[in-house]
């Protein structure tokens, strides 16, 4: 399989998001891209190549049914069995904008998909440094952001998010002592039954946006503060992010 999906094989249209407001930077509609496609080596890598190709020119983001290379931190691989998770890429290149240089994007994508979780699912989750999403103990998804970088400035910034949705053969290379866990576990019957990813989907990448606004406001302080807030007890974060 090509490792770029081509024009002929994924989605590509412009949608209009919007969302609960944030308490303190409210901003309205947003206007994004999306690209869907059946399977895709990483959609971090995927949007790389589209951003190379000047097909995404703003923000966007990227979902794919499964990951043959999914990636994590350290050049981990991510466990995608295909139709059993989340596989998503939000990207955010605005070319009039230099975006701040700042190791703080896990934290806020991680306050992002925890507060879309416990909105749009009821899944109450807490956060491990830097980028791992948990809920009763177990590992439920993770996060990775890159950057394309030139000049010393940060161009576009990629954030990869995974989250388990339905139990499956997964391998987690970082802690062995670490269960994978999916939201069908965690989940009433009810409640799966009525999940749809696609929703799901965009009130993350919509809420993850809302808290990269703070961050591009100079508002640093605000981020960590919230990331404390769903902390996972015993961890810490490196001191001078502090």
């Amino acid at each position: 399989m090509p490792l770029t999906p081509s024009p002929e094989t994924y989605q590509q249209q412009w949608i209009e998001l919007t969302g609960a407001p944030h308490t303190v930077y409210p901003s309205g509609p947003v206007r994004v891209q999306r690209f869907a496609c059946e399977s895709v080596d990483s959609t971090n890598a995927w949007a790389k190549r589209l951003i190379a190709e000047e097909a995404i020119t703003s923000l966007a983001y990227l979902v794919a049914r499964q990951q043959t290379d999914g990636k994590g931190t350290r050049g981990r691989s991510w466990s995608s069995p295909p139709g059993a998770g989340i596989y998503l890429t939000l990207v955010h290149r605005f070319p009039a904008f230099t975006l701040p240089v700042t190791p703080l994007y896990p934290l806020a994508a991680g306050v992002g998909c925890v507060e879309a979780l416990q909105r749009y699912a009821g899944v109450t989750c807490q956060l491990k440094p830097i980028n791992d999403i948990y809920v009763e103990g177990g590992k439920l998804g993770g996060i990775l952001t890159e950057s394309v970088i030139q000049d010393g400035e940060i161009k576009a910034l990629m954030t990869g998010i995974g989250i388990n949705v339905l139990p499956a053969e997964r391998v987690i290379r970082s802690d062995a002592s670490v269960s994978p866990i999916a939201l069908a576990e965690v989940l009433f019957p009810q409640a799966l039954a009525s999940l749809e990813q696609e929703a799901l989907i965009r009130e993350v990448v919509w809420t993850v946006h809302q808290w990269y606004q703070v961050l591009f406001a100079g508002n640093a302080q605000d981020v960590v503060n919230r990331w404390k807030a769903f902390q996972l007890p015993g961890t810490a974060l490196p001191a001078d992010w502090l």
